[in-house]
């Protein structure tokens, strides 16, 4: 409100489109500023942000991270998406052979 009122000339008299123009004029300055406001505080890291408090990879990460590098070694004219499922089909495979063990 404090943007449309000293954007207002009180000596002038304005008809409704001007009003509008005004209003909408300052209601974008404020919506600009708060959206680069919020951009900024999201990409700051906190406090809490170490490593203490990051979750550490599980099991299947590690697997994934590992098999992913060798297929993509051994295949490198496959691309991400078909590495994946390759990845995720011998997890599959490894974990269906563990639970029958």
């Amino acid at each position: 409100m404090n943007e449309f009122v000293t954007n207002i000339d009180d000596s002038k008299t304005y008809s409704v489109d001007e009003i509008n123009k005004v209003l909408a004029s300052a209601y974008n300055k404020i919506a600009k500023n708060s959206k680069n406001t919020k951009k900024s505080n999201s990409t700051e890291k906190t406090d809490t942000d170490t490593e203490e408090t990051k979750k550490k990879p599980s099991e299947y990460n590690k697997f994934m991270k590992i098999k992913m590098t060798e297929i993509k070694a051994e295949r490198p004219e496959l691309d991400a998406k078909e590495r994946m499922k390759l990845a995720a089909a011998e997890w599959s495979k490894q974990k269906q052979q563990a639970a029958a063990e």
